[in-house]
């Protein structure tokens, strides 16, 4: 059975790494990995993984390091049984 895997991209940025991060988890769907996606909602990479057709979760909180943000990463993870962040 194939990995599960999470790409975080906390970005709010339009450029490569946000364009690369999709084309990544674009690249392991069709190998065959369950790819999922946590980003801000409303950015650029939203949109750009929602285009993608890519399992998406959005996460909200203050920096990028917050309480909050990691309670949430952390219920993805244990939810969806994430084998890969």
């Amino acid at each position: 059975m194939k990995k599960k895997l999470l790409h975080v991209c906390l970005s709010p940025s339009e450029g490569g790494l946000e364009l690369h991060a999709v084309r990544l988890a674009s690249f392991f769907k069709t190998e065959g990995y369950e790819s999922f996606f946590a980003c801000r909602p409303d950015t650029f990479i939203h949109k750009k993984v929602k285009e993608a057709g890519l399992n998406h979760f959005t996460v909200t909180g203050k920096d990028y390091f917050s309480f909050k943000l990691i309670g949430q990463l952390n219920r993805i993870v244990r939810e969806n049984k994430i084998d890969v962040i």
